[in-house]
């Protein structure tokens, strides 16, 4: 006897054996300026690149790229107050403006020290 499984049609067979998503975690954009600024900081920091390498050369871009990179990895135990954005914010000049995540900063648990810190780290 022939199985009734080949009959079945695909989008059946999709909506049975695939998890069903809600509509809301499909929905790609909420507002077409959601969109726009979300590549704000990324287009602002490109275009002040380009200028600078216009004004002072190629190794002005280069050297800020570099510091950049350095500042992001910044390392900063938890219990001494974890990393900082601070030397980032200094870099891109926004040192002076206040971020919600200058205010709504996360406390370090209070069993964590240095050792537990570097032991969860490294895995020692």
């Amino acid at each position: 006897m022939e199985s009734n499984a080949s009959t079945i049609s695909g989008n059946y067979k999709a909506s049975v054996f695939e998890p069903i998503t809600p509509v809301v975690n499909s929905v790609e954009g909420k507002h077409p300026l959601e969109q726009r600024l979300a590549g704000w900081e990324q287009k602002e920091t490109q275009k002040r690149l380009g200028m600078m390498r216009r004004i002072y050369g190629i190794h002005e871009p280069v050297r800020r790229e570099i510091e950049n990179k350095f500042a992001s990895q910044d390392f900063r135990p938890l219990a001494l107050g974890g990393p900082t954005l601070l030397h980032q914010e200094i870099l891109a000049g926004k040192e002076a403006s206040v971020d919600e995540t200058d205010i709504f900063v996360t406390p370090a648990p209070m069993e964590m020290t240095l050792q537990n810190e570097m032991s969860l780290r490294y895995g020692f």
